[in-house]
C-alpha cells in the first residue's frame, strides 16, 4: 500500500482505547445480513459510542447497531475482552464480478466491484487483479489485489531454498471459481471436498480494510494462527465473538489468549480422516482472524490477499511445504542444544564465574552462559558497565572457552540519545535510525531512558549495526546473540514525542516520561512549531488511526500502543504501518549475517519477536511467563505452536521468569525443560537455578544427563528440521493424526518422529495419566514396553518428585519384523549442513525368531565393522559383516528415506533372536 495514498483520509470520533472487534453468535457461522446500512451482530464492530450507552441512545441519536450479547472472557484462564456494544451498521454483501484470462504461468483475471458495504471503513477498490498460479504439485498460490499495494518483501526475509517444482504430473490441488458474483475454491485432486471454498462469503477490498472467508468443516481442527499462549490448548476455540489478533507486542506471556511477540498468519487444519493441509495468507499487516463453527474469516488492514495452500496430505508434509516457502528451520551449532543459563539481575562479572562455578560443583551440565543488560552501561548497547571490566570478562569467557562452553550477551533495539554514546553519534551520521512523521528521528523510551531505533530495512541501518557488531566482538569475543524487545517494545505512545534531555534516565518500569503526541496534527505542530510543512509526505489520516480496529489486545488497542507509531518512517519511504511485523525478522537477517561474518560458523540467535521465516534465522523463547504451575503447562502447546510457523528451535523460561518458583514446580519444570528444543533456565525476581534446591538439582543431573546422551537423536531431529521442515518438538497428532484424541493432547510432546515425553504437571502430584496412542512403546530407561498395538492405552504412571520424566521410545507391533532409526552427524558448527548426505546413517533393524537378526547400515561408507559396537537387551554377542550387493536394493526402502540415495551400505548381524 502507498505510503501517500489518494484514498479519503478519515477522521474517526472514537475513545483513543476502545475501536472496532468482531462479534458473533455463539451458534457460529458468520452468515451475512440481507443489505447494506442493517446491523450484523457477527460483526465486524466499527465503534459508534462508549459501552454503557443506551440502546435508544445508540440506535435513535447515532443511528447505530446495539447488541449486548458479548463476551467479557475468553479461554480456560478468563482472559479479559472488551467488545463494543454500540457500533455502526455492517450488513449488507459486498461482491466483484471475474472477467477472465489466462497469464503467463497461471490463470487470472480482473475483478471489478458490483457492490459494496460499510462505507465507514472508506470507499471500496473498484478494480482488483487474480492471479492463480500452481507453484509445484502440493502448493497453490492465489492472490487478489491492485497495483502499487503493498506486499510482503519475499525476496529479503524468506531464507528459501526454493519452491520443489517436482517430478509428478498431476497436481495436488484444484482451482474452480465463479465469475458473478465471483468466488473460488480450491479441493483436493481426485475429490470434491473443499479444503477453501468462498462461496457466499462476501469479498470487501478497500485501502485500509480486507475481509474474505470460507467455509470451515465444523469437524475438522484447526491450529495455528499465533503468536499467543493458549489457555485451552493447540486447537483453536471456534469463537467468533473473539477474533485472534496477529499484530506483534510486548506483553508478558504470562497474559493467555492474546497477541504477543510474534503473528504467523498461517494454519494447518486436519479433517476427520486424518488428511492435513495448510493454508498461508502472506501478509504482515494487522489483521483479525475469525473462528466460527463453520467459517473462518480474514479482516485484514492493509496490503494484499496472498494465499498459499499446502496440500499435506500429513501434518508433516504441511510443515514441508510450508518452509519450502518462508525457510527451513535453522541449524544449530551442536553446543546450542545444551543447557542456557541466564538472569536479569546478575550484577557483575564475579557473579558471572560464581553461577556457573556452582553449575559446575553440582555435577550439572551447562554449555552456554547468556548475559542479560546488567552487563552494559547503563542499559547501553555495545557497552561495558564498571562491574564489568573488558580484561575481567574477556577472561571469564577465555575460561568458558577453555571448557568447551561458550558466551551469549543479550542486545536490545534501544539506542540511548547521548551526545557521549558514540553508538548514538555514530548512527545519527550514518542515518541509521527511524524517522518520525515530523520528519525528525523518532524518539521513544526504552530501558536507557529516551531512545531512538535502528532501520533494519535499509541499507545504511543494517551496515551500521554490524559495524556495532564488530567493534563489541573486539571487546567481547561473544559467540551468539540474544535480541529481545524486538517487537518493537517502547514505553510511550505516540506518533510524535520530544526528547528531554537528561531527565530521563535507566528506568525498568515501563513507565513512559518522555513527552509524546498523537494525530495528524503531530506533523506540523511538534513542540519546536511549525517542524514539516511538505504536506505530501504526511499520510493519511487513516494511518494515525486505522478505520477498522482489530482485537489487539483483545480490546482493539490502537496499534501505536506502546510500540513504535505507524506512521513512523522507514528510509525507503514505507510506514511502520505496513513493516511492524517484520521488525524483529529484519534485525535477525542483519545480525545473522554478521555472525558469520565474524566466526565463519554457524550463527546463534534468540530472539523474541517472530513473523513467518523467522525459525530460518534464530531460536525463538516463549517470552515473560510466571513461576507458576499453569505457566509451566501452558509452554508445551507454546512451543508447539512456534513449531507449526517454522520456528523449530524454540523453548521457555524454565522455571518461570517472574515471581519465585517452589522447589517442588522448579524440580517439575526441569524435567519438561530438558526436552524443550531450546533449553534455558531464566529469571527475573530472586534465585531459580537448578543448584539452589536439592531436589532440583538431583532432577537436573538426571535429566539433563539424558538429554545430553540423546544429543545425537536430538541433532538428528534437527537436521531433518533443517531438511524437511518438520518439528522438534511436536504434538502428538503429527505422529497419529487419524486419532482425534491426539488433537487435543496438550500435555505431552513428540521429540522427533520416535520419543514420547510424558511429563508430570502438577506441582505437588505424584503421578501423571499418560495416553499412548496405538503401538508398542518402550521405556527409554529399561526398555519396559506398554502395548497399545491393538488400541491406545490411557497409563496412569508414578512420578516422585526426583525422578526421572517418563519417556518413551514408539517401537513396532509385536508382528512387525522391521524398524527404523537415522542418525546424522558432522563437526558441529560448519556452515555448510542440510546436503551433507555423507554424514547422514539410516539404520535398519530386521527382527526374526527363526534365524539371525540382524542391523542394516545405509548412507555412510564403507563402514569399518569392525568399530561398530551393537548392543542387544537380551545382553547376545554381536558379530559384523559386509554385505553391501545384496542390500543395494534396500536403500531407499528402509523408512521410505529419500536422503540415502546409493550410499554405501553395511550389515551388522548379531546372535540370538529378539529385539536390539
Amino acid at each position: 500500500m502507498p505510503r501517500n495514498s489518494a484514498t479519503v483520509a478519515f477522521t474517526l470520533s472514537r475513545q483513543v482505547w476502545i475501536a472496532s472487534a468482531c462479534v458473533a453468535l455463539l451458534s457460529g457461522a458468520l452468515a451475512q445480513s440481507s443489505g447494506n446500512g442493517t446491523c450484523d451482530n457477527l460483526g465486524p464492530r466499527v465503534f459508534c459510542a462508549y459501552n454503557g450507552v443506551t440502546e435508544d441512545k445508540c440506535t435513535g441519536q447515532y443511528g447505530c447497531c446495539y447488541d449486548t450479547n458479548v463476551p467479557t472472557t475468553v479461554g480456560n484462564a478468563g482472559a479479559p475482552v472488551s467488545i463494543p456494544v454500540c457500533f455502526y451498521k455492517n450488513g449488507g454483501g459486498s461482491t466483484y464480478s471475474l472477467s477472465a484470462n489466462t497469464s503467463a504461468g497461471g490463470q487470472g483475471g480482473k475483478l471489478t466491484s458490483t457492490s459494496g458495504t460499510m462505507s465507514k471503513l472508506g470507499p471500496d477498490i473498484t478494480n482488483l487483479d487474480l492471479t492463480v498460479s500452481q507453484l509445484s504439485p502440493t502448493i497453490l498460490r492465489v492472490t487478489i489485489g491492485a497495483p502499487g499495494r503493498w506486499t510482503v518483501p519475499q525476496s529479503t526475509i524468506f531464507k528459501g531454498t526454493g519452491i520443489d517444482s517436482g517430478a509428478s504430473s498431476s497436481n495436488a490441488l484444484n482451482f474452480t471459481s465463479t465469475s458473478n458474483p465471483f468466488s473460488f475454491t480450491v479441493t483436493r485432486a481426485g475429490t470434491t471436498e473443499p479444503l477453501f471454498d468462498t462461496t457466499g462469503q462476501r469479498l470487501v477490498f478497500k485501502d485500509q480494510y480486507i475481509e474474505f472467508a470460507s467455509t470451515l468443516p465444523s469437524s475438522s481442527a484447526v491450529f495455528g494462527l499465533g503468536e499467543r499462549t493458549p489457555s485451552y490448548g493447540m486447537q483453536l476455540l471456534r469463537n467468533a465473538l473473539v477474533p485472534l489478533a496477529l499484530w506483534n507486542r510486548d506483553n508478558p506471556a504470562a497474559d493467555p489468549d492474546e497477541n504477543i511477540y510474534g503473528s504467523h498468519p498461517n494454519y494447518m487444519e486436519i479433517r476427520e480422516d486424518g488428511t492435513a493441509h495448510g493454508v498461508v495468507l502472506m501478509n504482515c499487516n494487522g489483521m483479525d482472524v475469525v473462528l466460527a463453527d463453520d467459517t473462518i474469516q480474514f479482516r485484514v488492514v492493509g496490503g494484499v490477499i496472498d494465499l498459499y495452500f499446502l496440500s499435506g496430505p500429513t501434518p508433516n508434509l504441511v510443515s514441508d511445504q510450508l518452509t519450502q516457502i518462508i525457510g527451513r528451520p535453522v541449524m544449530p551449532p551442536y553446543w546450542a542444544m545444551g543447557l542456557m543459563q541466564s538472569k536479569f539481575g546478575y550484577e557483575s562479572a564475579d557473579y558471572y564465574s560464581y553461577v556457573v562455578d556452582n553449575y559446575a560443583a553440582a555435577g550439572i551440565p551447562l554449555d552456554t552462559f547468556v548475559a542479560d543488560s546488567q552487563y552494559m552501561n547503563n542499559q547501553q548497547d555495545f557497552t561495558l558497565g564498571a562491574a564489568f571490566p573488558q580484561s575481567q570478562v574477556a577472561a571469564f569467557i577465555d575460561t568458558l572457552h577453555s571448557n568447551g562452553q561458550h558466551f551469549v550477551p543479550i542486545i536490545d533495539p534501544f539506542i540511548h540519545i547521548s551526545q557521549s554514546y558514540s553508538t548514538y553519534t555514530s548512527g545519527v551520521t550514518a542515518a541509521a535510525f527511524l524517522n518520525d512523521v515530523a520528519g525528525t528521528l523518532y524518539i521513544g523510551q526504552g530501558w536507557p531512558g529516551a531512545t531512538v531505533y535502528p532501520d533494519f530495512d535499509s541499507t545504511q541501518g543494517v551496515t551500521w549495526w554490524q559495524g556495532q557488531m564488530q567493534n563489541f566482538h573486539q571487546l567481547v569475543n561473544y559467540d551468539g546473540v540474544w535480541l529481545d524487545m524486538n517487537e518493537i517494545s517502547n514505553y510511550c505512545t505516540g506518533d510524535v514525542c520530544e526528547n528531554p534531555g537528561s531527565s530521563v534516565g535507566v528506568q525498568l518500569r515501563f513507565i513512559c516520561q518522555v513527552p509524546c503526541q498523537s494525530g495528524v496534527q503531530t506533523a506540523t505542530n511538534g513542540s519546536d512549531g511549525a517542524r514539516n510543512t511538505n504536506a505530501s509526505s504526511i499520510p493519511a489520516a487513516g494511518y494515525f488511526s486505522p478505520p477498522y480496529a482489530i482485537n489487539n489486545g483483545n480490546s482493539q488497542l490502537p496499534l501505536s500502543t506502546k510500540t513504535l507509531a505507524t506512521t513512523v518512517t522507514h528510509h525507503n519511504g514505507e510506514l511502520e504501518y505496513n513493516l511492524h511485523n517484520l521488525y524483529g525478522i529484519q534485525e535477525n537477517i542483519a545480525t545473522y549475517n554478521e555472525l558469520i561474518n565474524l566466526r565463519g560458523k554457524r550463527p546463534f540467535i534468540l530472539t523474541r519477536a517472530t513473523w513467518l521465516g523467522s525459525g530460518a534465522y534464530a531460536a525463538h523463547w516463549t517470552g515473560d511467563t510466571l513461576s507458576a504451575e499453569q505457566d509451566m503447562v501452558w509452554t508445551i502447546p507454546s512451543v508447539m505452536n512456534a513449531g507449526l510457523a517454522g520456528i523449530t528451535f524454540a523453548g521457555a523460561d524454565i522455571c518461570g521468569f517472574s515471581g519465585y518458583a517452589s522447589e517442588n514446580l522448579c524440580a517439575r519444570w526441569a524435567a519438561i525443560g530438558a526436552w524443550y528444543p531450546f533449553s534455558r533456565n531464566h529469571h527475573a525476581d530472586g534465585f531459580q537455578e537448578f543448584y539452589r534446591w536439592p531436589n532440583v538439582a538431583i532432577v537436573a543431573r538426571k535429566v539433563f544427563g539424558w538429554r545430553y546422551r540423546a544429543m545425537p537423536y536430538l541433532y538428528t531431529a534437527f537436521y531433518q528440521s533443517h531438511t524437511n521442515g518438520c518439528p522438534v518438538m511436536r504434538p502428538l497428532f503429527f505422529t497419529f493424526p487419524n486419532d482425534q484424541t491426539t488433537w487435543d493432547v496438550n500435555s505431552q510432546f513428540m521429540i522427533g518422529d520416535g520419543l514420547m515425553v510424558a511429563p508430570c504437571l502438577q506441582e505437588n502430584g505424584t503421578s501423571v495419566e499418560a495416553y499412548f496412542p496405538q503401538g508398542m512403546w518402550y521405556s527409554l530407561y529399561d526398555g519396559t514396553a506398554t502395548d497399545a498395538s491393538t488400541r491406545p492405552q490411557n497409563v496412569s504412571l508414578e512420578v516422585g518428585i526426583t525422578d526421572d520424566v517418563p519417556l518413551y521410545l514408539l517401537g513396532g507391533s509385536n508382528g512387525s519384523v522391521t524398524a527404523c532409526g537415522r542418525m546424522y552427524l558432522d563437526g558441529g558448527e560448519e556452515l555448510s549442513t542440510g546436503n551433507a548426505l555423507d554424514n547422514y546413517i539410516t539404520l535398519n533393524a530386521v527382527i526374526s525368531t527363526t534365524s539371525s537378526s540382524h542391523l542394516d547400515v545405509f548412507g555412510v561408507g564403507p563402514v569399518d565393522t569392525s568399530s561398530v559396537t551393537l548392543q542387544t537387551l537380551s545382553g547376545s554377542a554381536a558379530t559384523t559383516g559386509a554385505d553391501e550387493d545384496q542390500l543395494a536394493d534396500q536403500r531407499n526402502t528402509c523408512c521410505h528415506d529419500s536422503w540415502i540415495g546409493n550410499k554405501h551400505a553395511t550389515r551388522v548381524n548379531y546372535c540370538g533372536f529378539g529385539s536390539l
